[in-house]
């Protein structure tokens, strides 16, 4: 065999695809978001983390924070850290995420105009107008769409002319109140 035989073998052990982590974009929501878009946020935010490769990794992934319940106007704040190691990388791989809904501000009401009192020989028509006035310049601010809502429609209501032998009392209930259904009654009377 002036040329001789030969024949090839070939011993190959593949490399590993290194281990890394995906985490989703951190989530702000605004205070007044409602329950399905909160879920529907939180539940896109726990499918953004993953663990990618690496030679039979583990991790944390099933400590993911849970959604707290509904609570309207409530603020969230979650935080998660996903740390995943392997045989390769035994301090592990890490990256973190927060979801946060803003917590809305409390409710309040403006102030009430004060208590108006007039004398029995006097037109009360000028001092009513102006109570009304006041009252449907009254505001709401804070909670969750922040209105302001009347016992009464103001517009259907009046005093008689004076020299009346007879107290006339009009009073009006105002409540500050929002999609959360807070309310801070007050009351105000002419």
């Amino acid at each position: 065999n002036p040329n001789g035989v030969i024949c090839n073998s070939t011993f190959y052990v593949p490399g590993v695809t290194g281990l890394t982590v995906d985490c989703p974009t951190d989530v702000d929501l605004d205070s007044c978001t409602n329950e399905a878009d909160i879920l529907s946020a939180y539940n896109l935010w726990i499918e953004g983390f993953g663990v990618n490769n690496g030679d039979n990794p583990t991790s944390n992934i099933g400590n993911i924070p849970t959604l707290p319940a509904y609570d309207c106007g409530a603020g969230i704040g979650l935080s998660f850290t996903l740390l995943a190691t392997d045989a390769c990388n035994p301090n592990g791989v890490s990256c973190t995420s927060t979801f946060k809904v803003e917590a809305a501000n409390d409710l309040e009401l403006s102030s009430v105009p004060s208590d108006v009192t007039t004398d029995a020989c006097v037109n009360p028509a000028d001092e009513f107008a102006a109570w009304i006035a006041a009252l449907e310049a009254m505001t709401a601010s804070g909670g969750c769409n922040a209105e302001v809502e009347y016992s009464v429609d103001l517009t259907t209501l009046s005093v008689d002319g004076y020299c009346n032998t007879s107290a006339q009392v009009v009073s009006v209930d105002i409540n500050a109140k929002d999609t959360c259904g807070a309310t801070v009654p007050v009351t105000a009377t002419f």
